[in-house]
């Protein structure tokens, strides 16, 4: 309960109530439904009740509506709130037995001090702080309430967490990948893959004949046009007889399927006729035509600068024409489908311990290709992508792994050896990831000291009854 508390921002629940959450602590609509609310419990503390009232009050203080509520039954919302909720009594029931407190002078001070009532002069302002009050419609004393209430849980965590001292050896064990090195020697296989260029005619073929369907793609030939004002009407204006003719030409579209038809009585309109043409030859300005690739009847286009007139006479797919360029095409697939076979097969023999330092020095023929590198930390990226980085961080000495770097180049690497790195005890940022790591194991602890020491009841009607009536 403490983590989850701790933790709470950081939830989907938290997302959805930041999300939607307008003024805090106005909370609408309510009253009658739940009155009586200390003879209704919802949930039961040992000897302390939570009543619908104490529940209805938590969600009042979190500012969700009965809206966002109802559409997030499914997802447990009011299950996710009422766990907040006895959260926070656990810790109220803890600050109680530990006698913790917060006097109101203390209480001032803290008012006093808070940089957002605080004036050009660094000091307290009475008028922020009514402002602060009007504009979250909260008075005085609920304002204080509420915060005395943070208070007092931010001593009961220090309380638990202060005076902590972390020796180095604990912070060299939590920080064990940022604290070493490894020493690794690798080898590109860009040279063991077969160029684009080392493949001839006869593989080209053959592909296209093993692949011709997965390689058809969509032709149509088309006639068409493009309607201008200068083309129309004789004038560059966009006016009013422009669209009268446009209009015209619509309404002619619903009974006249013959484009040449259609067209006839206006003499400046060409008409052009495009044979085999596919999205890979298609200019931009028609791209659109390929929307109605199966429609066979005239289609008339708003283009904003002109309206695109066009009516597709043939539609089929099939393989592209064995030109320059789509021979390229072939044979970049047949380069990546080799480095990618290549790569599978040296994978699978490393990852079923086949591959032997034996392989590893035979990987490439020429020797001075191979290098070695000390990588710093889990985060030098200098040589390999971050991602890569990571792989050889989690593996053991000895290992081999497949790597690549920025540019998507592959490398065979092996991992020597590691090297410990001692903490330097500048290093301010490792040290507070430290604490925090361990505090969070003190937390832990402590979450379950309270889900053992304060065993909850949830009366299970009553939650249902609660949900039924947002839903």
């Amino acid at each position: 309960m403490l983590n989850k508390l701790r933790n709470f921002t950081k939830t989907k629940l938290a997302t959805v109530l930041i999300g939607i959450i307008i003024i805090p602590f106005v909370f609408w609509g309510m009253g009658g439904v739940f009155q009586g609310g200390n003879t209704n419990n919802i949930a039961k503390i040992k000897n302390v009740n939570i009543s619908t009232e104490d529940f209805f009050n938590h969600i009042k203080s979190l500012g969700i509506n009965e809206e966002i509520i109802s559409k997030n039954i499914e997802n447990d919302i009011l299950k996710e709130i009422l766990n907040d909720l006895l959260a926070k009594k656990f810790l109220e029931l803890e600050i109680k037995k530990l006698g913790i407190n917060l006097n109101d002078e203390s209480l001032l001070l803290i008012i006093k001090n808070n940089k957002n009532f605080l004036d050009e002069n660094k000091k307290f302002s009475r008028l922020k702080y009514e402002k602060f009050l009007l504009e979250n419609n909260i008075t005085a004393s609920e304002f204080e309430k509420r915060l005395r209430k943070r208070e007092l849980e931010r001593i009961l965590f220090s309380y638990y967490g202060s005076g902590l001292y972390i020796p180095e050896y604990l912070v060299n064990y939590f920080n064990y990948n940022e604290n070493r090195s490894i020493y690794a020697k690798y080898v590109s296989l860009e040279n063991n893959y077969k160029k684009e260029d080392e493949f001839n005619d006869v593989d080209i073929k053959n592909y296209i004949e093993a692949n011709k369907e997965d390689l058809k793609i969509d032709f149509i030939d088309v006639k068409y046009a493009k309607l201008t004002p200068e083309i129309l009407t004789g004038s560059s204006e966009y006016n009013e007889n422009y669209y009268e003719i446009i209009d015209e030409i619509e309404n002619k579209v619903l009974s006249q399927n013959n484009l040449e038809g259609l067209l006839s009585e206006y003499k400046g309109v060409k008409i052009n006729d495009l044979k085999e043409l596919s999205q890979k030859n298609v200019d931009k300005d028609l791209q659109d035509i390929f929307n109605y690739k199966e429609s066979d009847l005239v289609q008339i286009l708003d283009k904003e600068d002109y309206f695109l007139v066009f009516r597709n006479t043939n539609y089929r797919k099939k393989v592209p024409t064995l030109d320059e360029k789509f021979s390229a095409e072939i044979k970049e697939i047949l380069y990546k489908e080799n480095r990618y076979n290549y790569n599978q097969k040296l994978f699978s023999k490393i990852n079923s311990d086949k591959f032997s330092d034996d392989d590893f020095n035979k990987s490439v023929k020429n020797k001075d290709e191979y290098k070695e590198i000390l990588i710093k930390s889990i985060k030098d990226n200098n040589t390999f992508e971050i991602n890569s980085v990571e792989l050889i961080y989690s593996m053991p000495i000895n290992s081999f792994v497949l790597v690549t770097d920025d540019k998507e180049k592959v490398y065979l690497l092996k991992i020597l050896g590691v090297k410990n790195n001692d903490f330097k005890s500048g290093d301010k940022e490792i040290f507070l990831k430290t604490k925090d790591k361990i505090m969070n194991e003190i937390y832990s602890s402590y979450d379950q000291f309270l889900n053992q020491n304060y065993k909850v009841e949830i009366n299970y009607n009553t939650l249902e009854r609660t949900e039924n009536y947002f839903k």
